[in-house]
């Protein structure tokens, strides 16, 4: 929780985002996706309620946290404002267990299979195969694997930047967008994330496709999650790539909620 608020803290100063801080620290337990979910259903509740709140007052909610899971969340809220929206998930991990599929019940590995309506969250879904590109995966477990061929799930690797910017400029130009960013698709040389993979985008990577986002769409809102730096310098070195990669999107999101 700490390395989220600081984090907060920055991206809220980098960005000139206005930051309300919410939730309370506790101590991670492992426990079953069922039992996760019911744990989290406050905090749950609250990031809809900042996220329906923000665009009610025609603001772009910014949000930093710890997991993935909390998509579960937001994005319905999302989709619910902006049915048109594209969704960029930027994510070493698929993200697409379900209930059913999953082999270790992690909740963290299922948000955007529930926000697919692949399985009943109680939170609601909204996001189509036809709004949502995967953004950077390189670890994906075989039924994930099935699953983006089977649903035709967009996914770029962006191992060719070029070929692939160009085929996210011509999906997202002249729509909304809506940026996950799960900071373990960055390389772990440039940042700590807990669920680290290697070979994975570099800060100007990811300013690049920053950049396109900025001047082909319409951004409407951004959630970071994942980054768990243990010292002082990890935290220096994440939080830089961080508001590196994320720099082109200033003139675009300053007047966001955060």
């Amino acid at each position: 929780m700490q390395n989220v608020a600081a984090l907060a803290e920055d991206v809220a100063k980098e960005f000139n985002l206005n930051l309300k801080h919410f939730g309370s620290p506790e101590n991670a337990r492992r426990v079953g996706w069922q039992e996760a979910l019911d744990m989290a259903r406050p905090l749950f509740r609250q990031a809809q309620e900042l996220f329906t709140d923000a665009y009610k007052s025609g603001l772009k909610p910014a949000l930093i946290t710890s997991r993935c899971a909390t998509s579960i969340a937001t994005l319905p809220v999302v989709m619910a404002h902006h049915p048109e929206a594209v969704v960029l998930w930027f994510d070493a991990h698929g993200d697409l267990n379900t209930p059913m599929t999953s082999q270790t019940s992690y909740l963290g590995g299922m948000p955007l299979a529930g926000a697919l309506g692949l399985w009943d969250t109680g939170y609601g879904a909204g996001v189509t195969q036809d709004s949502l590109i995967h953004i950077g995966g390189r670890d994906f477990d075989g039924e994930e694997l099935e699953l983006l061929t089977k649903e035709h799930i967009h996914a770029l690797r962006f191992e060719n930047v070029a070929g692939d910017l160009d085929k996210l400029r011509h999906f997202i130009s002249g729509k909304k967008v809506f940026v996950h960013l799960d900071t373990d698709v960055f390389d772990p040389s440039q940042l700590v994330a807990e669920y680290a993979v290697p070979d994975g985008l570099l800060a100007e990577d990811v300013a690049t496709i920053s950049e396109v986002i900025a001047t082909s769409s319409e951004l409407i809102g951004l959630e970071i999650t994942e980054c768990s730096p243990k010292t002082h310098a990890e935290r220096e070195m994440s939080h830089k790539t961080i508001l590196k990669a994320l720099a082109p999107l200033k003139p675009v999101i300053s007047d966001s909620n955060s």
